[in-house]
Order: C-alpha cells, then structure tokens, then sequence
C-alpha cells in the first residue's frame, strides 16, 4: 500500500498549515462514560428526530450605545492549541495572528554529535530553541529527523545522520528525493535511536517549554514515510520501510519516555497500526488543508467527503481513531 503521495515542492506551505491541526489533534481521548439506558430521556430524544429550529430572537436594541471594536492582544493564549508558526531564531515570535505554538524540526546529527560515542548527546541546539520560544510565552512542538529532503532551513543539515552510525549501519540512496537513508531496521541503528529516545525523555519529558513530541526519525521528515520507497514495491522501487515490529519498538519507547509530555505520530496506521494501539498517542495531520492528484483531492478530509483514499481522516477512520 503506498504510504504518502509525491510532494512536489510543497513543503513549507504543508507544514504550516500542518502545525495547527496537528497539535489541536493531539490530544488524549476523553474518559469514556456509560451509555445511556434504553429507554431514558436520550434515547426517547433520539427517537423522536431532529427538533425543529428555534425561533429566531430579538433584533439588537437600538438604544444601546455601539462600541467600534479594534485589534488589540489576546488576554490569554490557548496552550496547546490554535495555528503555530516556524521557530525561527532571534524573530519576534509574536507577530501576526495570535498563537502559544512554535513548530521546528531538529536533525539527529545535531545532538548526536560524538561520531564515536552513540550515546554521548549535546542537548544545546535543542535548549537554545526552547528557551527563545519560552521567552516569548510559547511553547514548542518538535520532531527529530535523520533524512530532509530540500532544505530544511537555518543551520539544520539535509542529511542528519549520526556519524557514529558510520560502519556499522547500511546506507541507502533516495533517487528520488535526493536523500542518504539508512536501514531502519539495522540492530545498532535501533538501538542507538531507542537509547537517544530514552535519554531524550529523562532530560524533557514534563518540561514546561514543551506542547508536543513527533515521534519522528523514521523516514523523510521524520514523518514515517519513504515515498515511493515503501510497502508498494509493484512501483519497482524497493520497501525502505523498517518492518512493523521494528517501528513498534520504536513507538513504545517514546511512550515509555515520554509519560507527562504529549507524543504524537502522523499516521495511526504505522507500524501496522501500534500508534492506534497505544492510546497516549495523538496524530498530527502534517498537511492540513493541501489538496493534491488530478482530480485534485484534499489529503486531510475522509474519502466520503472527498478527500484522498490516503488521507489523514480516512486512515484515521479505517482505525477507529477518527475521535482520539
């Protein structure tokens, strides 16, 4: 089954449109309550149909004095939910439309920086962000990635691969995109990614700088795909994909880390489906609103509202995770 459709050059307007859904979207399932008894008031509602629509009220009082409304600050951000914007180092965080929200991405190469020493990180790039977004009274959403296609801007590398993972690790070309990927199912490279998720949490997990971890890494982005290096191999192109039980473990060691911080993935189908499994995860739509193929189709909306048969929603409902 093809895991993601070609981007095209629309990176930057997916992922700010990503952020904003993606974060709401990424929250904990409510407590389930009982259902009704048969026969109480709701039922009987239910029965009866939809109620007609109310009368319409009064019309506005003309004695009342008019105030002319003009922009002025929000009183209080909404934490953890609304549009975020890009974290771009030393810019005014609070311009534009009102948010509490910064996305960025960070290549693993950046904290793994001991080509040596797998297990050695330096935490810096990481605290400088969060302490700048924090200094603007928001807080960050983050995704660590070993492979970007593009540009991913600033000082991040395209290719994010620790050196440390240097011969011991197989390493792929993308053709396609252009990246070095390696194999996600190598031993040491699991290890080393499950180690670096496990010191991750021990520094971050419950830090107030923090809304959201993606669980990234795997894949282009770090968004759990390898277009068209994926499970569809009758394109000709081969399965880069670690296997379900590998991109489990992965999954689980973010839960174990991560037990205060939110964490969230892209699809609840990956890792043939152990996000939908582990209810502490949310799903961030990585590309809100983009429209895509010909005829064009939206990638956010279920196929029975006429988004594509691979968007968010619709893999969400073919879950059962449609509500989480």
């Amino acid at each position: 089954m093809r895991t993601f459709a070609p981007r095209r050059g629309r990176e930057l307007l997916a992922a700010l449109c990503s952020s904003a859904l993606a974060l709401s979207l990424a929250v904990l399932p409510l407590t389930a309550q009982a259902a009704p008894a048969a026969g109480t008031a709701t039922a009987s509602a239910t029965a009866q149909g939809v109620p007609e629509r109310p009368a319409p009220g009064p019309g506005p009082d003309p004695s009342l004095p008019v105030h002319t409304l003009t922009r002025a600050d929000a009183p209080l951000d909404n934490p953890l939910k609304g549009f975020a914007r890009f974290y771009q180092p030393g810019a005014d965080q609070n311009t534009g439309y009102p948010h509490a929200l910064t996305w960025s991405y960070f290549g693993l190469s950046e904290v793994m920086t001991n080509a040596s020493d797998c297990g050695s990180y330096d935490w810096s790039v990481l605290d400088e962000a969060l302490d700048e977004s924090a200094s603007h009274g928001n807080q960050m959403a983050l995704r660590f990635y070993l492979e970007y296609p593009g540009n991913p801007g600033g000082s991040h590398p395209s290719n994010a691969i620790p050196h440390c993972f240097d011969g011991h690790v197989d390493y792929r070309t993308d053709a396609v995109n252009g990246t070095t990927r390696p194999d996600y199912d190598n031993a040491y490279l699991l290890d080393g990614l499950k180690d670096f998720i496990a010191a991750f949490g021990a520094r971050y997990d419950g830090d107030p700088r923090i809304g959201f971890i993606h669980m990234g890494l795997i894949g282009l982005w770090g968004e759990w795909h390898t277009y068209p290096y994926d499970t569809d191999t009758g394109d000709g192109y081969p399965d880069h994909m670690p296997t379900d039980a590998h991109g489990a473990e992965i999954m689980r060691a973010y839960t174990s880390a991560f037990t205060h911080t939110k964490v969230e993935v892209r699809y609840p189908d990956s890792a043939g489906g152990a996000a939908a499994g582990l209810p502490s995860v949310g799903f961030h739509d990585d590309s809100f609103c983009f429209r895509e193929g010909s005829p064009l189709a939206g990638v956010t909306l279920p196929a029975s509202m006429g988004g594509a048969s691979y968007s968010q929603l619709q893999r969400a409902v073919e879950r059962g995770v449609e509500n989480r």
